[in-house]
């Protein structure tokens, strides 16, 4: 990450399927989301369906979901300049991780990626209980 927020993505040999991204605070985490376009309105449009937008609860929760979202562009460089006010709000300085996760990437504090990591026993427990028969 340069000192004003970009971060640059290496090349691949596909390129990206889009240059456009949607940015989002991590409802259970302190990072960002960061889903390509296309996943992002698959995605938000899959949580639509499931609401009632009629429905105070629904109204409010589809709010709070959606607030700080911000688009986001690669430049023909690679990069991608990252909201400064979201990264203060997660607390990255300088040290960012960008973990891949499924469909979309997740911008971490360094620090604070590590403080989260789980032992191998722990993750091998929670795999046995969500994936038992």
């Amino acid at each position: 990450m340069s000192g004003c927020g970009a971060c640059l993505f290496p090349e691949s040999d596909g390129g990206f399927a889009t240059d456009v991204f949607v940015l989002r605070k991590n409802v259970f985490g302190k990072c960002i989301d960061m889903y390509p376009l296309q996943e992002w309105e698959n995605m938000i449009a899959g949580v639509r369906a499931r609401l009632n937008l009629f429905d105070p609860k629904h109204a409010a929760f589809f709010r709070e979901f959606c607030r700080g979202t911000q688009e986001v562009e690669m430049d023909t460089n690679g990069r991608i300049l990252l909201p400064r006010k979201m990264l203060d709000e997660i607390g990255i300085d300088k040290e960012m991780v960008l973990a891949a996760q499924d469909s979309m990437i997740q911008v971490w504090d360094a620090r604070v990626y590590e403080e989260v990591a789980i032992s191998g026993e722990e993750l091998g427990m929670m795999a046995e209980e969500i994936f038992k028969n």
